[in-house]
């Protein structure tokens, strides 16, 4: 099979009446909507978003909501605790990756999930995002769905100008580089269909994720594609103002790594261990 066969259709958000998009709209789903959010020191953010969260319970029957307290000294688990969440907790600073293993872990552990949402626990974007997202996936139809920053719809408020230069480059080096059919690809706001992760999963076992910053999240769209079918991108609404003053050091120390992996993708330097067919297809044609 060609590269060429194992396309993807990406869809883009319809707008109705009023400017509305589909998925601002209120629709009961039936699967569990697990939403992870990894978190590190974000005690003060956690409290607001989680009450948010709780808000979408109508119109997602089956959310569970996980804490992955990935070594926070701030009292983060004392704090989603107390929100009502539940929070698996790494006894040290293990980096994003692990974090979003555990919250896939765990999720998968319900056999009744249907979708899994990754977002940000620092508040950056609004809890809507996950119901457009987990509606995207589970009345959409899409493997994998994309919350991005430069859909139609999109917003993006306070990001500094250096970041988002950083982040609109590394977007186009990995759709260059890996073919990848988003147009944000560095977005960790995501929904994933539990089949998708679960054939991933398969297929990479414990090497679905190996970079530790944010690095991972091209790394898991690159590695979940040949299981997902579909893709969606929904538009993101962006407020940084809660980052402002993080250190640019990080910045670069994150760029280095993406363009690192982005180099072993390209390189094919991962396999499958479990020789998985889909994946090794999917690869044979890049």
């Amino acid at each position: 099979m060609s590269r060429k066969e194992l396309c993807f259709a990406v869809s883009r958000p319809a707008r109705g009446a009023g400017g509305r998009t589909e998925a601002e709209e209120v629709v009961p789903l039936g699967d569990n909507v697990w939403i992870i959010l990894p978190a590190y020191n974000e005690a003060r953010a956690l409290p607001g978003l989680l009450g948010d969260l709780k808000a979408l319970s109508d119109s997602l029957p089956g959310l569970r909501v996980l804490i992955v307290d990935d070594g926070s000294s701030d009292g983060t688990a004392e704090a989603a605790r107390h929100a009502g969440a539940d929070v698996v907790r790494h006894a040290r600073n293990l980096g994003l990756g692990r974090a979003l293993l555990t919250g896939f872990a765990a999720a998968l552990s319900d056999p009744e999930a249907g979708c899994v949402v990754t977002m940000d626990a620092d508040g950056t974007a609004r809890a809507g995002v996950a119901l457009a997202l987990a509606r995207a996936v589970l009345l959409g139809g899409a493997g994998i769905a994309v919350a991005s920053r430069r859909t139609p719809g999109a917003r993006v408020v306070g990001v500094p100008p250096l970041r988002r230069a950083a982040s609109w480059a590394g977007s186009l080096v990995c759709r260059a580089a890996l073919g990848l059919p988003v147009r944000d690809c560095t977005s960790g706001f995501r929904a994933y269909s539990a089949p998708t992760l679960r054939g991933a999963l398969e297929a990479w076992g414990g090497e679905l994720v190996t970079a530790a910053g944010p690095a991972c999240q091209v790394e898991l769209l690159w590695k979940c594609l040949p299981f997902a079918g579909k893709v969606s991108e929904v538009p993101l609404a962006l407020d940084y103002g809660p980052k402002r003053g993080r250190s640019s050091t990080r910045l670069l120390r994150h760029s280095v790594e993406a363009l690192a992996l982005v180099a072993r993708l390209r390189a094919r330097g991962f396999l499958p261990k479990t020789g998985n067919a889909v994946a090794q297809t999917w690869l044979g044609g890049r």
